[in-house]
């Protein structure tokens, strides 16, 4: 969205946000102190259709939780299950915590389920939280329906006096 508003706008590097956000101090401190951590992956396109995967680390340190972004990176391959768990391999192996994955939690794409599985990280389904996105979604789906037919006025027009 910032290259639509801004064409000359060149987002941070790789570099740059590893260095920015996350300092070397925590790296190679923090995070080697730390045995379990839970990870958040998310993939997404951008408007000018360049594809994204950011990796996020949860984990608690000295009682606190804590949670930071390990890598936002430009994916240049076709996002196949395959491709993304490469992805995340190598953030995970950057920072040194390959063996160290307990959790991850990732969206509702085929891709992240296939790339979590590649990984050897258990998937889970919670039947629970499905039916209950499901019913989330109908209700939804209903209002935004019942406001456009509110709202419409070829249905006001249409309707008998």
């Amino acid at each position: 969205m910032s290259t639509a508003l801004n064409h000359r706008y060149q987002p941070p590097s790789r570099d740059d946000m590893s260095n920015t956000y996350m300092s070397n101090t925590y790296q190679h401190v923090e995070l080697a102190q730390v045995s379990k951590i839970e990870i958040t992956c998310d993939g997404w396109t951008s408007v000018a259709q360049d594809h994204y995967l950011t990796v996020t680390v949860h984990y608690i340190y000295k009682g606190s939780i804590q949670q930071k972004v390990l890598s936002t990176e430009a994916v240049y391959e076709s996002q196949t299950g395959p491709v993304v768990a490469q992805e995340i391999h190598s953030i995970l192996e950057e920072f040194k915590l390959t063996g160290k994955v307990i959790a991850a939690t990732v969206d509702n794409a085929y891709n992240m389920d296939v790339a979590l599985r590649n990984l050897k990280f258990k998937v889970y389904g919670i039947q629970a939280v499905t039916r209950w996105c499901a019913k989330i979604r109908a209700v939804v789906v209903w209002l935004k329906r019942s406001h456009h037919e509110q709202n419409c006025p070829e249905r006001e027009a249409a309707t008998p006096q």
